[in-house]
């Protein structure tokens, strides 16, 4: 950390699953980059959690006393169109903070009712926290759902009304808008991106070719087909370009606009299970060659058989490209491992 203003985009800031819950990524980075004049903008499409990080900004300590950083929360769809209302899945939110597998009722039971779920919980009547509750653009879609979580709709053969699908309609922008509206063009020391999507449908491309950020971080998941259009295989077999996969599409942007490419891969820890949980440690593959021409890789979720990370990062930026792979070698055993306290791994 330094005491340099920095600016971090968070595209997904719903806070994790894990261990600490309610810990976002613009909260972490808030932890070490928080020097007079940064900012922090967090974006979600659930509306409630996109509002629970606005909270953990402005009343939980210690980012409520960091006056001196700009902290905004948006409630917003990424998408490749400016403007437009979509239909999403609201039942996510539900689903994820008032289903049965969910551990908020006992830790609520523990007094901790101060918690990622906590604002859906309270729009469900699920909740015992006398925190404020923020108005919600959604009143019909919690009205329906609370009635069919109802302990006396339990036992009852659902109904039409109940098997109605609530609408959960979500505004959109492209990634390059809320660059431009929310963060005035600053340039983007840290941008994540985890919102169950193509990069394809988020308008990212503009940002690349503005070079609008030094790191970007985006998962590869499921919605990143081997293919960038599957009605389109066929035609990229027949012009030899089957093994171009969406993911390479990016890298090879990201190169033509100064940026290497790595992917995260798990391995073994040198130094024994992190202090977040796991014993699975990171190192930073280079995927993206510094003169020669790219060639594609075929990477995606389906190829690899998990969701992985891809880091782009200015290449100008040599110290920093060095670090990174540096600090993921020096952590990592460089073979396959083998011991009581870790299971046999990637390295």
């Amino acid at each position: 950390p330094d005491d340099r203003p920095r600016v971090m985009l968070d595209l997904g800031c719903h806070a994790g699953h894990g261990r600490h819950r309610n810990m976002s990524d613009a909260l972490l980075w808030l932890d070490r980059w928080n020097a007079s004049g940064s900012l922090v903008v967090g974006v979600d499409a659930v509306e409630d959690f996109a509002q629970d990080l606005q909270h953990r900004f402005d009343h939980a300590w210690p980012y409520s006393s960091l006056r001196h950083v700009e902290k905004r929360a948006l409630f917003v769809a990424v998408h490749h169109t400016d403007g437009e209302s979509l239909e999403l899945p609201g039942m996510q939110a539900v689903t994820c903070c008032a289903g049965k597998w969910c551990p908020w009722r006992k830790q609520e039971e523990r007094g901790d009712s101060d918690h990622y779920c906590r604002i859906t919980r309270q729009r469900l009547g699920m909740s015992p926290s006398a925190l404020p509750l923020p108005p919600s653009s959604h009143d019909a879609f919690y009205s329906l759902m609370a009635s069919r979580l109802a302990p006396s709709n339990a036992t009852k053969p659902p109904s039409s009304s109940r098997l109605a699908r609530p609408r959960y309609p979500v505004p959109s922008l492209r990634a390059y808008t809320i660059w431009k509206q929310h963060l005035r063009s600053r340039r983007i020391d840290f941008l994540k991106v985890d919102i169950d999507t193509s990069w394809h449908t988020t308008g990212l491309a503009a940002l690349v070719r503005a070079r609008a950020f030094a790191v970007l971080v985006i998962e590869i998941d499921g919605s990143w087909n081997a293919w960038p259009w599957w009605s389109g295989r066929a035609a990229m077999v027949r012009a030899g370009m089957a093994n171009v996969s969406q993911a390479d599409q990016l890298l090879w942007l990201g190169a033509r606009h100064g940026y290497r490419g790595f992917l995260k891969v798990p391995c073994c820890p040198k130094h024994g299970p992190s202090k977040h949980g796991g014993n699975v440690g990171t190192r930073y593959l280079p995927i993206t060659p510094l003169s020669s021409p790219f060639e594609p890789t075929g990477i995606s979720a389906m190829t690899m058989g998990s969701i992985q990370d891809l880091l782009l990062m200015d290449a100008a930026d040599r110290e920093s490209v060095a670090t990174v792979q540096r600090l993921g070698d020096a952590g990592c055993w460089t073979t396959n491992c083998c011991s009581k306290h870790w299971k046999r791994g990637p390295c």
